[in-house]
């Protein structure tokens, strides 16, 4: 028994529209600065080179957005949770939660040491949750953990 559900791709297509905002603007700074004066100041390569940093990183996450990793991963042994493309996946063994508390917005995993995993429910599709969370209840009949709602 083992379920991967993937985070929509919404956010995915807004990023990759900003990313071409900032290269526009970039382009756009540096084809006026040319039309005022033939060379470019240093103050204004910084300009540029801002609009670039910020084109490369949404760049960036907008292709990983669409590319859909797994964000959420169950199996039999451990779940894991991956919240945002920048930061690492945090998997917890079942063994080590005691308890799962199911709010409106989010599910929490209690682990016997340390602070619980929250599992935001904000970007999941209604398929999705309805999954995660009948998978969680199977998981928890299953083991003898406590779901609190």
């Amino acid at each position: 028994m083992k379920i991967k559900l993937k985070q929509e791709g919404a956010n995915s297509s807004i990023q990759l529209i900003v990313s071409l905002i900032f290269v526009l603007m970039g382009v756009w700074f540096y084809f006026d600065k040319l039309k005022d004066k033939p060379e470019i100041d240093v103050f204004d390569w910084s300009y540029i080179a801002f609009f670039s940093i910020l084109f490369v990183v949404f760049l960036v996450k907008g292709v990983i957005g669409f590319l859909k990793y797994p964000f959420v991963e169950i199996d039999d042994e451990a779940i894991t949770y991956l919240s945002d493309i920048n930061d690492f996946p945090t998997t917890i063994q079942w063994d080590n939660v005691t308890q799962i508390e199911i709010n409106p917005i989010a599910i929490f995993l209690h682990k016997k040491a340390g602070e619980p995993l929250g599992v935001s429910l904000n970007t999941m599709s209604d398929k999705s949750e309805t999954e995660l969370l009948d998978m969680l209840h199977q998981i928890a009949q299953k083991r003898n953990i406590s779901v609190v709602k």
